[in-house]
């Protein structure tokens, strides 16, 4: 198919555990630094780089993300499955939990993205599972990011078609799963997710495509990220923060408050560390840019440039 009517990214997601002497001989110098940023936690933030803005959004774009109503999000003549599970969170939502024998992940559709994504084998101090999913964040893991704010918050905040609803349960004899979500927008174009599991995996594949039946979106440039990693894990003795692997360097640079590190070039994988979990991006094309902001105080995001 023509570039001018459809790009699309296959990536994996890697949610990865990080045993305790491994961890420590491998980040041993990040965890120094660690500890050194909580001893300092009351200095104010470092002033020596400059500000990376994000692009800013017209008064126009401010002014419509806020009082315009969202797009439909079916074709005419399209049904639209409305039965909803007990645990919806606004008016249309569906929900889809995949329980891979590993971790248990559930799907809004409200944006494509993840809401929850709980480990089986590890606990947390009141003997839940441990939850990957940031609640201090704006965003969700897998989020689509834009140049525009708006655009950005407005995707995100919308009602995805999707097929699936309810509890899959994984197996030998159903060792995969696809959740797909799609959304055309009025003005044409369409925004695809598809993402799969694997039974006994940490492991998921993501595919995202955007597309126009007419237009050229070659131009067109989003991103998708994982914002934030679980809440209250870290520990002064253990690291929080970015990592990217590129050229066969790993680098740990945090960034400050309105700023971002990016990186372009061939990126291996790229992700967030907190404690023994860490979650990474491995594009199937090295090559592309990753971005690392600092949401708040220990909240970092990282995202990776899909076209």
């Amino acid at each position: 198919m023509d570039r001018n009517v459809i790009l699309a990214i296959v990536l994996s997601l890697g949610i990865m555990l990080v045993w305790n002497v491994w961890y420590a001989h491998r980040y041993g110098d990040v965890l120094s630094a660690n500890r050194e940023d909580i001893a300092q936690q009351a200095e104010e933030p470092s002033a020596s780089k400059q500000p990376v803005p994000l692009q800013p959004d017209t008064p126009a774009e401010q002014k419509q993300a806020a009082t315009a109503p969202l797009n439909p999000i079916v074709a005419p003549g399209e049904p639209l499955e409305m039965e909803l599970p007990a645990a919806k969170q606004v008016e249309g939502e569906l929900l889809v939990a995949v329980d891979t024998g590993m971790s248990v992940v559930t799907l809004s559709n409200v944006g494509g993205v993840v809401a929850s994504w709980k480990l089986s084998g590890y606990t947390d101090d009141e003997n839940q599972p441990i939850e990957l999913v940031s609640r201090k964040t704006a965003l969700r893991p897998l989020a689509l990011e834009f140049n525009s704010k708006a655009a950005t918050q407005r995707i995100n905040r919308a009602l995805f078609n999707t097929s699936s609803e309810g509890k899959i349960v994984l197996s030998d004899a159903s060792p995969a799963y696809t959740v797909n979500f799609s959304r055309t927008l009025q003005t044409g174009f369409r925004i695809e997710k598809k993402i799969t599991f694997h039974y006994q995996s940490y492991r998921v594949d993501v595919a995202v495509s955007l597309s126009h039946p007419k237009r050229d979106i070659a131009g067109s440039t989003f991103s998708i990220g994982w914002f934030g990693l679980g809440d209250n894990l870290t520990s002064q003795y253990s690291y929080n923060g970015p990592v990217v692997y590129t050229q066969g360097k790993r680098l740990t640079e945090k960034p400050d408050e309105d700023e971002k590190e990016t990186y372009e070039g061939n990126i291996e994988w790229a992700g967030l560390i907190n404690n023994y979990y860490c979650m990474a991006f491995f594009p199937e094309n090295g090559q592309t840019v990753v971005n690392i902001a600092l949401l708040e105080k220990g909240v970092y995001s990282a995202s990776v440039r899909l076209v």
